[in-house]
Order: structure tokens, then C-alpha cells, then sequence
């Protein structure tokens, strides 16, 4: 994907639960693709792992599936609901200042396979509608996360499409920032003797009164600064 490219990939092929866990070891996201074969049981016996996965802070992104193949989404309990269908209308950001929908117009056109979900979970956000349905949506569970991105992986040929699903793997990368905190920007290079700026916003708007704290983390090939850490405190009151 040309948007994010800053990632080791490794592939498994398995619907062995021991296999799987031992395969997620010392990993930070799971990317399914679309299912089309496997029976969404399989996705049954893995949901202890990939719970336990998440909550320990890593993230699971599931592409879109469709007809009784979307049970397997649900069958993990890290998100649930109901299938909806395919769409071919117009498609409508709904959450514009958050990372997974950078560079996404407010509405743009379906592409091949724009799979949408009636998610239940009451702390779920979408990103992306069709109508009042979940095309990307998202879940922060423990210290990790859950992210669906409704598209045929497999079928991806559109610019919006590509973006979202690249945009879902960096901001999963981002490690455990909680939602309230922002960063425009979550990778990059700069040059020897040179600076960047990153703009970092604080939202209010889903927390209570009262102190809340975060790191910033920056990671670097620097051996002298190779992990940078920013501490964050952001008080909340209401009047």
C-alpha cells in the first residue's frame, strides 16, 4: 500500500487456534482479509486469542466480508452486530478529525464490494457511513484495539479504500494513545540537521472532568534518542 509502508509483514494460513497464537507473539496488528471460504466457526475458536490479544494492546483489523461469511467478524466478540449488505451509494465521512480518516473527502463514491454492519457495541465509533450504517468503525478494548474496514481487501481499487485501510494499520501502529489525544502525523523522516512539526490536538468532548494522563512515544533510528517519551497531562473541568 503506498500510503504506509512502514511495516514487516508476515502471513499465516491457519485455522489452528494454537497456531494463531503463536503466530501473534511479539506481533502489533492482525490484518484479516475478506473471508470467502473459511466457515466463520473457525473465528469462534479464536476469540479468546484475539480478545486477549487486543486487550494486552494489539490491534486486529478485519476487512470486510460479506453474507453469512461477515458472522466470522462477530464470532471473535470484538465487535458485535449484524451484517448489513453492499452498497453502491455515495459513501459519507463522518469522522473527519480522526487519524483513520486523513486525507478522506466527506463524501465519495462506493467502490467494488463497500460492505456495511449494524454494530452494537455502545462504545463503538464509526468513521465511515452508509446511511446511518458502519462502513469503518472502531473499538478501543483494554489497551489495544479493534478496527473494521468494511472493503474487499482483495478488491481494493479505489484511492479511499486504500487510504482507509492504510491509515487503520498506522494508527494501529500508534500503539495504546487514547482517543482524546490526536497526532497529524504518525510516522515520517527527517533530515540529518533538520526539524519537523507535529501537531498534537486534545479533545474533551468524550471525557469527564478531571485529570487525564498519556505518553508520547517516538520511536527513532537515533542510537543516542532511540525511544523519546512525552509525557502528557490534560485537565478537564465543566462549568
Amino acid at each position: 500500500n503506498q500510503y504506509y509502508t512502514s511495516y514487516n509483514l508476515t502471513e499465516i494460513n491457519t485455522t489452528s487456534t494454537t497456531a494463531l497464537q503463536a503466530a501473534l507473539v511479539n506481533k502489533d496488528i492482525l490484518l484479516i482479509p475478506e473471508n470467502e471460504i473459511s466457515s466463520p466457526t473457525a473465528f469462534t475458536a479464536f476469540a479468546s486469542v484475539l480478545q486477549s490479544f487486543v486487550a494486552n494492546g494489539g490491534s486486529v483489523i478485519f476487512c470486510g466480508s460479506g453474507g453469512s461469511y461477515a458472522q466470522s467478524i462477530f464470532n471473535t466478540g470484538l465487535f458485535s452486530g449484524t451484517y448489513g449488505g453492499y452498497t453502491s451509494s455515495t459513501l459519507s465521512n463522518v469522522n473527519p478529525s480522526h487519524f483513520i480518516a486523513t486525507g478522506i473527502p466527506s463524501t465519495f463514491a462506493y467502490q467494488n464490494a463497500s460492505y456495511y454492519y449494524n454494530i452494537t457495541n455502545v462504545d463503538a465509533v464509526n468513521v465511515i457511513q452508509y446511511s446511518s450504517f458502519s462502513l469503518v468503525a472502531f473499538r478501543e478494548i483494554g489497551s489495544g484495539k479493534a478496527i473494521l474496514v468494511g472493503y474487499d481487501y482483495y478488491a481494493n481499487t479505489s484511492t479511499e479504500a486504500a487510504r482507509l485501510i492504510a491509515n487503520s494499520v498506522e494508527w494501529a501502529a500508534s500503539g495504546s494513545l487514547p482517543n482524546w489525544l490526536r497526532i497529524n502525523n504518525l510516522s515520517g523522516n527527517v533530515s540529518t540537521g533538520s526539524s519537523d512539526t507535529l501537531y498534537v490536538t486534545l479533545d474533551a468532548s468524550s471525557l469527564a472532568s478531571g485529570t487525564h494522563t498519556a505518553n508520547i512515544t517516538i520511536n527513532t533510528n537515533d542510537p543516542l534518542n532511540a525511544t523519546v517519551v512525552i509525557p502528557v497531562t490534560f485537565n478537564v473541568s465543566f462549568n
